[in-house]
């Protein structure tokens, strides 16, 4: 089977034990697919450091009604801390703007992934938990 959270952990105060939760529900085969705003998005980075602040808006990465928010590490983290493995994460909806395609390589890698709006994540059951 298949459990599908487009858009829903980062609105979750405790998304971690709702993955833990969610292992009773998935067969032993199945897989979670999620999409996950990418806190390290160049439009967050860009004003966390040239203005050392954020601000919370009424859609995207930093909507106001988002509890939690992710970076590819720790999107990965949490799910192998819930008991799955990471089967794919993949950057999705990527900005096309000059400026977030030369972030990363001017950053020498440092910034890599800013480019990506959300993160594609498939995870299964990590069969040693």
């Amino acid at each position: 089977d298949c459990i599908v959270l487009n858009d829903v952990l980062e609105h979750m105060a405790d998304p971690y034990s709702f993955l833990k939760h969610l292992r009773k529900k998935l067969s032993a085969a199945g897989v979670i697919t999620a999409s996950i705003p990418n806190v390290h998005h160049i439009s967050v980075m860009k004003e966390y450091i040239f203005n050392r602040d954020w601000r919370y808006t009424e859609s995207g990465t930093l909507d106001k009604t988002h509890l939690r928010f992710f970076s590819k590490k720790s999107i990965i983290r949490m799910f192998e801390e819930a008991g799955y493995g990471i089967r794919k994460i993949k950057g999705i909806n990527a900005s096309t703007s000059l400026k977030a395609k030369l972030f990363p390589v001017i950053s020498f890698g440092f910034f890599s992934g800013t480019q990506y709006l959300q993160y594609g994540v498939a995870a299964e059951l990590n069969k040693k938990k």
